[in-house]
This record gives structure tokens, sequence and C-alpha cells, in this order.
């Protein structure tokens, strides 16, 4: 069986082809890539609102830190000597040397260093004179304290009657006033 088309029907099938490709290309492309355009802004709103998300979930986690370490300030204050309270320090470090049986001369330094707006470093110079294991149990309950000194050198020497002479410098931090 052979199809025979005439000229009226192969024109009138070349005709709607064209048609149709001419309406695809008129109608269907320029939405299509209106499409693919909007598809893209999509896209790219969903990312920034993606960093958007991330940068708020680490505000807030920053946000819960900051609330974490503000209610255990109290907690570091201990670790400070509040400005008034020398006396306090200096009565420990007495009860010390004397538990321990060590001499002991103390010198707080004048020249204080401002760590942060409530925060100052004051040195101090510890002179002290007795045998190494009193010493050793000195150090041992001055760590215990719950004021915060850092030692920085400790020189030792031996006196004639076998003592220990050391001489302790360091820092002691203080916290100031809030203004």
């Amino acid at each position: 069986m052979k199809l025979k088309l005439s000229i009226n029907n192969l024109l009138k099938y070349l005709i709607l082809t064209i048609i149709f490709i001419a309406n695809f290309l008129l109608l269907a492309h320029p939405n299509y890539n209106n499409l693919k355009n909007i598809h893209n802004e999509l896209k790219n709103e969903a990312n920034e609102l993606e960093l958007k998300y991330t940068a708020g979930q680490d505000l807030n986690r920053s946000s819960d830190d900051y609330q974490e370490i503000n209610d255990s300030l109290p907690s570091y204050e201990s670790l400070f000597i509040k400005q008034g309270n020398e006396l306090s320090l200096v009565t420990k470090l007495e009860e010390l040397a004397d538990i321990n049986r060590i001499d002991q001369k103390l010198d707080l330094g004048v020249n204080k260093n401002v760590i942060s707006e409530n925060i100052i470093s004051v040195p101090f110079n510890f002179s002290l004179k007795g045998d190494f294991n009193d010493f050793m149990q000195y150090l041992k309950t001055l760590r215990q304290l719950t004021y915060n000194l850092t030692i920085q050198n400790i020189e030792l020497k031996q006196t004639e009657d076998s003592d220990l002479q050391i001489q302790l410098l360091g820092h002691t931090y203080w916290l100031t006033d809030k203004k």
C-alpha cells in the first residue's frame, strides 16, 4: 500500500509544521528563557537565604555562648582580689606562712598594669625563708588559694644554716570598681 500524498496535502503539512515551529519559537522559547531566568533567580535567592540562616544560627550560638559566659562571671570574680580588700590577701598569706613555718616578707608593688576596664595587675615580691619541705607545702597551699597569683620567677638560695632563702616575683590580679 502506497501512500499518495497530494501536493495539496504535502503543502498543508508543511505549512502546519512551519506554523508549529514558528509558534514554538515565538511563544515557547521566550517563555523558556523567562522560566530559566526565574529558576536562576530563585536558586540565587535560596542560596542567599541559606547564608542568612547560617549567619542567624551563628548569631544565636554566639548569643548563647555570651549568655553562658555572662552567667559564669560571678564565679570568676572570686579569682580576683577586690580593690580595697588588700588586707584579706596579706592576712591569708601571713596565715599560710605561719602554718607552714616560713618567715615571710611581703611587698606589693605600686606599679599597676591595667589589663581591662575592671582588672589591674599588681606586681609582688615575696621574700621567704624556711626549709625545703615547708616551702613546698607553702607552695601547695598557695596554689589552693582562690585568688589568682601568677608567679613569674622563683629564686632559691641556701643559707648558712641550711634553710632556703626564696624570692617569689609575680603578679596579683585586682578587680576595680565598675564605672
